[in-house]
Parts: structure tokens; sequence; C-alpha cells
């Protein structure tokens, strides 16, 4: 999978695709690694993009990348997440086709 090889590439513990609904209100998961494992509930994941802080909001709305070194400090991303993620410092990428944001790596 292309997930797979972008955190063995890169040497990330987390990597994760969510695809973006027409509207840009919501987000919903489609595969997620952590530690070279699949995350089993990241395809029921769901993000608000209009009403919860996240990285994906922000790579969606900006059409730019993300980064954020201290993410349990930041305001900019989705606490929820970091907390049951772990995680310490996060990219976020958006994924443009057709001039918009069809998904955020």
């Amino acid at each position: 999978m292309a997930v797979s090889a972008s955190t063995s590439l890169l040497k990330v513990a987390l990597a994760g695709v969510t695809l973006v609904d027409e509207d840009n209100n919501e987000s919903a998961g489609v595969y997620g690694e952590l530690d070279g494992e699949a995350i089993e509930w990241w395809p029921d994941l769901r993000v608000d993009l209009r009403n919860e802080p996240s990285g994906i909001a922000s790579a969606v709305f900006e059409a730019a990348p993300v980064t954020v070194y201290d993410v349990a400090s930041s305001t900019l991303v989705s606490q929820r997440l970091v907390k049951r993620l772990g995680a310490r410092s996060g990219a976020w990428i958006p994924m443009i086709a057709e001039e918009r944001v069809i998904g955020v790596l």
C-alpha cells in the first residue's frame, strides 16, 4: 500500500489518508497505519471540517501542506485525534485534483 511506502520512506510512525466530501464539510478516513500496522478504526474516522479544528481542515481550506511541531499545545489540530494517536508533531498534505482538495495524507 502507498501509505506503507510513505511511512517507511519518511521514517514516520503514523500515516493516514482521508477523503473530503464535495462540499468540504467532512473528511472521512480511508486507511491509516501506526507503527506499520493498520489502524482498525481509521475507516470509521469522520472529521467535521467546518466546526472542528484539525490539521486536515487546515490543509483542505489552505490547499497547502500544514506542519505543526508540538501538536499537544496547538489549537490548529484535532486534540481528540492527538490524544487517540499519541502524536507529538504532524504534517498534513492535501491531495488536489481538478483544482479541488479531494483528500489529505
